[in-house]
């Protein structure tokens, strides 16, 4: 029944952030995060008060050229930039995006927390990156 309803509720989706921004290179370190989402909620099920907390468990970061990364954690922006990706082919219109695996706990009437086996994952929108190639050139 909880389950039902933190499906009825929604859990917050999160759209995959990428450095660079918009168009990276290929061979280039694209780096991928997002801000950590919160959910807790109350609600009254059967005359009972039930807390909800769902905390990210996984998530799955597909970047597009058929890759995906898995990670607990959601990354973070350069210079830190721990969720790293090495594109190898020029693409134009790729879309990356981010699924959020959550795992749910609940209490009944501030009773003792309990945790669900099942998780349920979100899927956030997808971003439009392009991938260019660079040729070096050498200058005296």
């Amino acid at each position: 029944m909880v389950l039902r309803e933190v499906r009825t509720i929604g859990l917050p989706t999160r759209r995959i952030q990428v450095q660079p921004a918009d168009t990276t290179l290929v061979n280039l370190e694209t780096i991928f995060y997002t801000t950590e989402p919160v959910f807790n909620h109350t609600t009254r099920l059967l005359g009972y008060d039930i807390d909800i907390i769902a905390h990210p468990a996984r998530y799955t970061w597909h970047t597009g050229d058929g890759e995906t990364l898995t990670t607990t954690t959601p990354g973070a922006p350069y210079p830190q930039g721990s969720i790293v990706h090495r594109y190898h082919h020029r693409a134009t219109n790729l879309h990356p995006r981010l699924h959020i695996t959550y795992q749910i706990r609940f209490r009944v009437n501030d009773r003792n927390w309990q945790t669900i086996d099942q998780t349920l994952t979100t899927q956030g929108p997808p971003t439009t990156l392009t991938i260019k190639e660079a040729t070096p050139l050498l200058t005296s």
